[in-house]
């Protein structure tokens, strides 16, 4: 996956969707905002959510890590004999180094988008650009008792985007 700032103008750039996989064209024009489109006029609703689900697990291939943010919970419970008590857990923000990654590899009945092992610990991510996991899959994931985190791209409303900012988002 690359960005239409990254590559040659026009069909030069040797570039096919990722979506429907026919050929690209790199408009790099003065007036409007550089963008590519199928060199046959069509429209693939799918393409650019596809380039960009693509990018994103590339990004987190290639960078081998990620942050995970905070995270805070509290908890009360009620227990049989009427008393009631309060807890609470935190986590800081923490880099993650994957010592082995991989996407779209199946495991068991789900396909994640990346597999990635911390250690000795596997941990699956999902990417959120059109739609996030469905109720089906977060409960296979949640029987297999695997530790998941899914980034969200879904609230990106411009259909351009470029590495840094993207990168930003995911990592």
């Amino acid at each position: 996956i690359r960005s239409v700032e990254e590559v040659t103008r026009g069909l030069a750039c040797e570039c096919t969707c990722p979506s429907c996989g026919e050929k690209l064209i790199a408009r790099q024009g003065e007036v409007r905002e550089w963008h590519f489109a199928h060199a046959s006029g069509a429209d693939c609703p799918g393409a650019a959510e596809s380039a960009l689900h693509q990018a994103a697990k590339q990004i987190l291939l290639e960078t081998a890590g990620m942050m995970i943010p905070n995270q805070y919970m509290e908890q009360s419970i009620t227990l049989p004999d009427g008393r009631t008590g309060m807890g609470n857990a935190s986590r800081s923000e923490a880099w993650l180094d994957f010592s082995h990654v991989e996407s779209e590899k199946n495991l068991g009945l789900i396909r994640p988008d990346v597999i990635a092992m911390i250690g000795p610990t596997l941990l699956l991510i999902e990417i959120a650009v059109t739609h996030f996991v469905d109720d089906a899959k977060q409960s296979t994931i949640e029987a297999m008792g695997i530790p998941a985190l899914e980034i969200d791209l879904v609230l990106r409303e411009s259909p351009t985007w470029d590495w840094e900012e993207l990168k930003a988002a995911v990592i």
